[in-house]
């Protein structure tokens, strides 16, 4: 065989060894790096897999290289010897190699080549579509998401037939988009825009919101809308103001009827049950509220709770409640007088800022640990992580959970 046949049969065996996706650089001839995880072979669950190896002797830079069959989705160089990926990894097959430099300059030495498949279950990232501000709340009207994007205001998404997202509107708000919520009987969308009002939005043409009014309101985080015979009732949680009870009027006016303060700590969150309203009320837990008189509320029962309550979500006569540093729980309120706590769940880690529900899976946003899906309304049993940068809240659709992420924007979990 003849020097060039010899030297194209080594450059074709590299290339073989390496697979097919556009790997940088070529193993120097010894590999003396160990790996660590991902296992050669392994199946990892998680969407963000950890890469880990052994530190040679020597050895002060190193450099990280996974890749397919078609790309190189991580390149970096590092100092330490372990990497998670906080990029989006779609599923599917990936080879990972690390080099290491003895003299800071040149990657001379090497570790072998191994292989995992990326298999998170039972959810897995589908796609993400980024956003121009952190997304605080989603909401599903018809077809469309609207998601409250703090500065960046209202954006409108449509749900297309191959499941996937196209930015539709974006609408500037007075201040931050804190939470939002829109009634399908009347077309409105009504948005808690912090220092910015209540406002209300014409959503008949959900590609083109439209003002129509505000009211006033201190530090408004939350909202939620309720259709009591013919009339549409809309209760706000205000951080300084507690929670807020209107009415909607023709032509979109909201017209003020009873207010409260829950004694001893911030009103986070509001949610309904009937003429029921629960409130999460930071450090002092729970607050249960009648409102059957709109302009009166009257307590009628709490439930003091570990950590900072949030967030909650009613469902069958059950309060979840987002905790904050100390994770989520389960509150059975069907006798509103006295609240029992049935479960929690405490990581000792994340930031629980949001909770929901989805079919039979109760959804945990944990901040810088993603999400927690728990299987099963009665109990807390976690099922699965799914980790991304930080997680702010989650909608369930019918073909899967919308997660509004700070970095990636809105990840489809499916």
């Amino acid at each position: 065989m003849g020097d060039s046949m010899k030297k194209n049969f080594c450059v074709f065996a590299l290339i073989f060894v390496m697979g097919c996706g556009k790997h940088p650089l070529a193993p120097p001839s010894s590999a003396t790096i160990k790996l660590i995880s991902p296992e050669n072979g392994s199946v990892v669950r998680n969407t963000q897999p950890t890469f880990d190896w052994e530190k040679p002797s020597g050895a002060s830079l190193y450099r990280l290289i996974v890749f397919n069959a078609t790309d190189t989705l991580i390149d970096q160089t590092l100092a330490n010897d372990s990497y998670t990926a906080y990029q989006f990894l779609p599923r599917g097959e990936y080879r990972w190699q690390v080099f290491g430099s003895t003299d800071g300059v040149n990657f001379d030495i090497a570790s072998p080549v191994w292989n995992f498949t990326l298999l998170p279950a039972p959810f897995y990232i589908s796609s993400i579509f980024t956003m121009p501000a952190p997304v605080n709340d989603l909401f599903q009207y018809r077809d469309y998401i609207f998601a409250a994007c703090n500065e960046a205001g209202i954006v409108v998404l449509k749900v297309t037939s191959s499941d996937s997202l196209l930015l539709i509107a974006s609408v500037h708000t007075m201040d931050k988009a804190k939470a939002l919520v829109a009634d399908s009987s009347s077309g409105y969308l009504f948005v808690a825009d912090y220092r910015g009002n209540l406002l209300v939005y014409d959503i008949t043409n959900p590609e083109a919101p439209s003002f129509v009014n505000s009211q006033f309101a201190r530090r408004v985080v939350d909202v939620k809308s309720v259709l009591v015979r013919d009339t549409l009732f809309v209760i706000a949680a205000d951080e300084d103001n507690g929670i807020l009870i209107f009415s909607v009027e023709p032509g979109g006016f909201i017209t003020q009827h009873g207010s409260v303060t829950p004694v001893g700590g911030y009103c986070r969150s509001v949610d309904i049950m009937d003429t029921i309203v629960v409130a999460a009320a930071n450090e002092v837990g729970i607050k249960i509220f009648s409102w059957a008189k709109p302009d009166s509320l009257v307590l009628v029962g709490e439930l003091d709770l570990p950590g900072t309550s949030l967030d909650v979500k009613i469902h069958n006569g059950k309060a979840y409640v987002a905790l904050g540093l100390s994770g989520v729980c389960i509150v059975d309120i069907h006798n509103p007088a006295n609240p029992q706590l049935v479960s929690t769940y405490n990581p000792q880690l994340g930031n629980c800022v949001a909770v929901n529900i989805w079919n039979n899976y109760i959804l945990a946003v944990m901040g810088s640990e993603g999400l927690f899906v728990f299987n099963g309304l009665e109990a807390l049993r976690l099922t699965q992580q799914i980790d991304m940068p930080y997680a702010y809240s989650a909608l369930g659709i019918q073909n899967g959970v919308l997660i509004g992420d700070r970095d990636w924007g809105v990840v489809w979990v499916k």
